[in-house]
């Protein structure tokens, strides 16, 4: 089909004077350009969904698909790393920002959680989980209030939600240009709780992982000796944990996943991949891996699993964000679950960073510098997206090169510290410079989340195996699709399918209320022929040179929609090994394979229980269930009758005194009892005894016998073969014996063990006389005895030894804990014996050491030298050993040197004491500003220097925490100077003020930040005339602005004579008449729609989209008597005042209205699309969707002809330009001349779809873009 995307109308949204939005109906009209321009569109790819930053580099990020909510890391104030979390705002506007804060014990102030060396695990809308190597902690988030507060994202409640990507359009059609850059929004702190769920005491948490299954917190260690790992689950509600396994791998560690809607626990280490099973409490080997370097990140889903390795031994957060694992040589496996198949991913970057699947449907494969997107089930919609792909419209230069950051609002994050390209506040161009997160969303996606498709209340639909959409109805209550206004959407088209054909009123736009618009789509009747074509329209502005993406929804009719599990073509006997062992997860991801779309468990039942045996073949059977919109009748896959493998039978030890029959038997029973299933016999003696060739060598003194067993050639029920050794005459057997009174280490060697068998051989068997040797024996040391944990030795007759036979364990006692390595962080005098016993319970293996298994003495420190504590185990005591000797440092010096001087944004500031100032004050600037975090009210007091006036003395209360090296009177304590109370700003002027109305244009300045100060001075003006009072000291005071309405004239930080704030009021008013000579060409429009006020407003936006007007600020009506358009501010603190008339015409001869400045054009310019877009550019009135343009090249020249539409009303007559090629283009001279042109009709749209802004920069924006003339002169 050939269809003119690029031209693409349907119905538009616009907005109305009210700042919602109303319904501008466009009739489709095609032109003959659509051969040329199809051949672009991709029904499969992302669009540029968003710029953001956030005042700081993104660390570490983890996104929860349920909630929405994106929970990082990142550099705060100060250079601490803060804990954050951000979702999209409810507005659709842009991203909130919240900043994890907590309140110290004995402080009234909360501050920012210090998250310093910690590793992000999990985050929903309630509750951050993260770990270091001490622990496991969470934050449980008290008073968030995102959709409330100061957001300035967008234009979202600035201009009262108007602008921005409200509506998806609002902002785009309404003429937006350039004003949303990459600006942080604003910093949200929200106070909440932090608590420490899990401690560990002389290991390290390595990794782990949250199951909202069962609410359970599964985590991996490490010892400090990096020998012994341990995976232990916690039960968060149940306050319970449990080992699920432990090994050791030379200093490699497990790494961690869980599958959702499963309790069941996946791990990898040392290549080995395993998963424990909730069900049976065990673990199962999957498959192992060429590689057994170090793991660093698991992943896990309904398909199969993806496993990351690395050189690097660290896989922390840090590890990721400075590069260590990336410069590691990182690779990426992916085992397949119908199959457990491993292959070396090679579709990425060899360094795997996330998987995550939007609503079941959209998979996103993560690596490093790109993603690889599944956008449906249809095997030819996957696509990459480039995340380090520069787009020179948007970016100026990349200091760094584009990382993975993450997911926000279903979209992936590549972020790169770089130098963007944007406006002024007076529209020209300039570039920032900061950390960009671009976030990439898959387009298909995106239309089913702006649809009744997904949610709570969607509709009944299902997708076929080639991208289709069905959508299900019962006869007679036929529903519509609908597309939310409130999304990114600017344009929706629906045709016939495969036909450039539109439905007739296939689109209705419609609303319950001004908050809730939408489109209605028709849907195909279910038994129609044929089915629809939807075509939505997104804004995008890496998409030149229309800044528009289109996504394609094929809407089918639902009468051939589902699969026929019974068709050939839909059998999985051919992707699995069909066997009594095969899981319903397999048979499922087999069943997605072979048909393109998800099956699951809400489409078919899988019946297994009808298992193969050794004499009859079993069967799957794959039954669809009725309420299924996938699937329909069923198939059955054979499963083949079992072959028992004689090379897999473990025997049983056969004695050495039996005949050569008697040995047959045995081994034939043997074989029958363990073909035995569920305790009913499978193979028969007779099946046995006709399959198999059993040849025996009996045994004799000195020499081994041996039984050799096989299946015969033409066997049917058994397979393979071994050899058993018959142990000699006389040998010893090695399970008779008794060590129970023999004790062994850990470092035992070989010949003490043997010397021990000996000895026992001797001591309970008078009349041997053997000596066995270091030929005769294998010792196997699987299980070393650990602290609080016994261990034993294996010993095995060798299979050559003709001295003794079978096998036996020796115990080896439980470790004692040697005190000598443990450690305490954070000793202070402050540690006592309890605290010491209850953290000695916290390492593995101990867990009851009490008071009499160790002594306790603490020498405490001062401020002038280091105290000790000293912990002795008692010879007594079964669980410790040895002494540890533990420097406590010196305690808080309240004389230490600049103690009340610290350094904040570069700059040095003082703690200054006033008459007022409380130990609660002090504290909150120790803690804070000096790190003393164990200090708290209770530790000093404040009270008057005995010497001096104008000083006050701060005292320890607790020597044990802070002292001074000041003494007086065993009064430890610092003098500091005292200043008068400063007075509450408040308390002068005692009411809010409302300076009014202010006239924009004595806002004088050429960037954003000098017409902010020249806000602020204008306000400030106006307070102080306002205020009226001599007295008051404005240079100790300063204008803090809120948002577009509101201010603070707040008190400086150091200020002597003035604390507190004023609020007060104001609004940004300019007059929209002095837009009259911008307007003087008027609008223009179909004759019959001249009384069509939406049509009107369409025009209007479309037709001067290059102004930086805020339409949803205005007014607009029709002037009864001229039929003209009349704009006027909407209502009082309208940031418009007066009234402005706009002359409405009904055509124009584009001959006499289309012109272009020069008709040489560079080289790389003169081509179809290139001429078009100088055209457009210098032509920006005109309606495009009006016009047909040819263009014609022979050689070095061109024509460029541009006609009306056959049923064009606004414009007549034709446009006919020629163009020639430059020889030499000259780089420089092209950039002056374009330097000539007026600034805003060079700057190129720079609409940062998500995006927050510097709310005054905005509104200055707004009405001093077009009041530059003189600037300009």
């Amino acid at each position: 089909m050939k269809f003119f995307i690029y031209a693409l109308t349907g119905l538009t949204v616009t907005q109305g004077g009210t700042g919602v939005l109303n319904l501008v109906d466009i009739s489709p009209k095609m032109d003959k350009m659509s051969e040329n321009r199809q051949d672009n569109f991709k029904e499969y790819e992302a669009m540029n969904r968003a710029a953001l930053t956030f005042g700081t580099k993104i660390r570490q990020s983890y996104f929860d698909g349920k909630s929405g909510y994106t929970t990082w890391s990142g550099t705060g104030k100060d250079s601490k790393n803060y804990l954050y979390r951000t979702k999209m705002n409810s507005s659709l506007s842009g991203p909130t920002q919240e900043v994890a804060y907590t309140k110290n014990p004995g402080s009234r102030k909360a501050t920012p959680i210090d998250f310093l060396d910690k590793t992000i695990f999990f985050g929903n809308d309630s509750t951050s989980y993260y770990f270091n190597k001490s622990g496991i902690s969470k934050f449980e988030w008290k008073n968030s209030s995102y959709s409330n507060y100061g957001l300035v994202g967008g234009l979202g409640g600035i201009l009262g939600g108007v602008g921005g990507v409200l509506g998806g359009v609002g902002g785009i059609l309404g003429g937006v240009v350039g004003l949303l850059v990459p600006t942080p929004p604003k910093e949200q702190p929200v106070t909440g709780e932090e608590i420490k769920t899990i401690e560990v005491y002389n290991r390290s948490v390595k990794d782990a992982v949250y199951n909202p299954e069962d609410h359970s917190i599964t985590y991996s260690t490490l010892d400090d000796n990096n020998q012994d790992w341990i995976i232990t689950k916690y039960y968060e509600n149940e306050k319970r944990s449990e080992v699920l396994a432990s090994g050791t791998n030379n200093g490699l560690y497990p790494i961690l996943a869980v599958e959702e809607n499963s309790k069941d626990t996946y791990f990898t280490v040392n290549g080995m991949v395993s998963v424990y099973r909730d069900n049976s409490k065990k673990s199962e080997l999957i498959t192992q891996l060429s590689d057994t370097r170090q793991a660093y990140d698991v992943f896990v889903d309904s398909q199969g699993m993806y496993i990351g390795t690395s050189g690097s031994s660290d896989t922390s957060a840090q590890a990721h964000d400075n590069e260590t694992i990336k410069n590691a040589n990182p690779k990426t496996f992916y085992i397949d679950r119908i199959n457990d198949s491993v292959i070396e991913d090679s579709q990425g970057d060899g360094y795997i960073r996330g998987v995550q699947w939007v609503n079941d449907i959209t998979k996103y494969v993560m690596y490093d510098s790109k993603t690889i997107v599944q956008s449906n089930s249809y095997q030819n919609s996957s696509y990459t997206i480039d995340g380090t792909y520069k787009n020179e419209n948007l970016t100026q230069e990349y200091h760094t090169t584009p990382r993975y950051s993450g997911m926000f609002d279903y979209g992936v994050m590549y972020q790169a510290d770089e130098t963007y390209k944007t406006v002024t506040a007076k529209g020209k161009p300039t570039t920032g410079w900061g950390q960009v997160n671009r976030v990439f969303n898959d387009k298909f996606q995106e239309t089913l989340r702006a649809s009744n498709l997904v949610g709570s209340s969607g509709l009944d639909w299902s997708l076929g195996s080639n991208g289709e959409v069905y959508v299900w109805y019962n006869e007679g209550k036929k529903p519509n699709l609908t597309l939310s206004a409130n999304s990114y959407i600017s344009k929706v088209l629906l045709t016939e399918q495969d036909s450039e054909n539109p439905i007739q009123n296939g689109v209705v736009y419609n609303k319950t209320n001004e908050k809730n618009q939408f489109w209605e789509v028709q849907i195909p009747d279910a038994h129609a022929n044929k089915g629809y074509d939807l075509y939505v329209q997104f804004f995008d502005e890496e998409k030149q040179p229309n800044n528009v993406i289109t996504s394609l929804i094929r809407l089918r009719p639902t009468d051939n929609a589902k699969i026929d599990l019974a068709a050939e073509e839909n059998s999985i006997k051919n992707e699995i090994k069909p066997s009594n062992n095969t899981k319903q997860s397999e048979i499922l991801a087999a069943l997605t394979k072979v048909t393109g779309t998800k099956i699951t468990d809400n489409d078919v039942t899988i019946n297994l229980d009808k298992k193969a045996n050794y004499n009859n073949s079993g069967e799957i059977e794959i039954k669809a269930l009725v309420s299924s919109r996938l699937v329909m009748n069923e198939q059955k896959i054979e499963i083949p009758h079992l072959i028992y493998d004689i090379s897999k039978i473990i025997f049983k030890r056969f004695d050495n005194n039996k005949t050569e029959e008697d040995y047959k038997k045995e081994i034939i029973n043997q074989i029958v009892n363990d073909s035995k299933i569920d305790n009913e016999t499978q193979l028969t003696e007779q099946q046995v005894t006709a399959e198999t060739e059993i040849s025996v060598k009996l045994p004799q003194p000195g020499a081994n016998g041996s039984i050799t067993i096989k299946a015969k050639s033409d066997a049917t029920h058994l397979t393979g073969g071994q050899e058993i050794v018959i142990p000699a005459v006389e040998a010893i057997d090695l399970s008779t014996l008794n060590f129970s009174d023999k004790v062994l280490t850990n470092n035992s060697s070989d010949k003490e063990i043997i010397d021990m068998v000996n000895e026992v051989i001797k001591s309970q068997n008078s009349t041997a006389t053997i000596s066995i040797g270091q030929n005769d024996i294998i010792i196997e040391r699987k299980n070393p005895a650990k602290v609080g944990q016994d261990g034993f030795i294996t010993i095995k007759a060798s299979p050559s030894s003709v001295k003794i036979s079978n096998s036996n364990t020796i115990k080896i006692s439980k470790l004692k804990y040697d005190l000598t390595n443990f450690k305490i962080d954070d000793a202070s005098n402050l540690i006592d014996k309890t605290e010491i016993i209850r953290r000695l319970n916290l390492i593995t293996g101990l867990g009851n050491v009490n008071d009499s298994d160790f002594d306790f003495t603490l020498h405490q420190s001062s401020v002038s030298q280091t105290g000790i504590i000293t912990i002795k185990a008692k010879p007594t005591s079964e669980w410790l050993e040895k002494e540890a000797n533990i420097t406590v440092p010196m305690t808080y010096n309240l004389a230490e040197q600049d103690l009340f001087k610290y350094t904040e944004s570069n700059e040095q500031k003082e703690f200054v004491f006033y008459q007022s100032t409380t130990e609660e004050d002090v504290i909150e600037y120790l803690q804070d500003k000096k790190g003393w975090k164990n200090i708290t009210k209770n530790d000093i007091e404040l009270k008057p220097s005995a010497g001096e006036e104008g000083k006050i003395r701060i005292v320890s209360k607790n020597v044990s925490v802070v002292g001074s090296s000041i003494t007086e009177n065993n009064e430890q304590y610092v003098e500091v100077n005292v200043k008068v109370d400063r007075k509450n700003i408040s308390e002068i002027v005692k009411s809010p003020i409302d300076i009014g109305r202010v006239d924009v244009s004595k806002i004088k300045g050429n960037t954003n930040e000098i017409l902010i100060k020249s806000l602020k001075e204008v306000i400030m003006d106006a307070s102080k005339e306002k205020i009226n009072n001599q007295s008051i000291d404005y240079t100790q005071l300063h204008i803090k602005l809120i948002d577009r309405y509101n201010f603070e004239i707040v008190a400086n930080q150091n200020s002597e004579a003035y604390s507190g704030a004023i609020q007060g009021s104001y609004y940004l008013q300019y007059d929209i008449f002095n837009y009259e000579n911008d307007f003087s060409n008027g609008i223009f429009i179909n004759e019959e729609d001249k009384n069509d006020l939406d049509k009107l407003k369409a025009a209007l936006f479309s037709q001067y989209s290059n102004l930086f007007i805020y339409w949803g600020e205005l007014k607009i009506s029709i002037e009864e008597q001229t039929g003209n358009l009349v704009l006027e501010g909407n209502e009082t603190k309208s940031l418009y005042s007066g009234k402005l008339i706009i002359k409405v015409n009904s055509t124009q001869d584009l001959g006499e209205i289309i012109k272009v400045s020069d008709e040489n054009v560079a080289k790389e310019e003169f081509n179809e699309n290139g001429l078009i877009a100088i055209i457009k550019k210098e032509n920006q009135s005109i309606q495009w969707d009006e016009v047909d343009i040819k263009v014609l090249i022979t050689g070095d020249k061109a024509q460029v002809q541009i006609e009306p539409k056959q049923d064009s009303k606004i414009y007549t007559g034709k446009a006919t330009l020629n163009f020639t090629k430059k020889v030499n283009s000259n780089n420089n001279e092209n950039a002056q001349s374009e330097n000539n042109i007026p600034a805003h009709k060079k700057t190129k749209i720079l609409l940062w779809v998500l995006a927050a802004v510097n709310i005054m920069a905005i509104a200055i924006a707004a009405v001093f873009v077009k009041n530059k003339k003189k600037d300009e002169e």
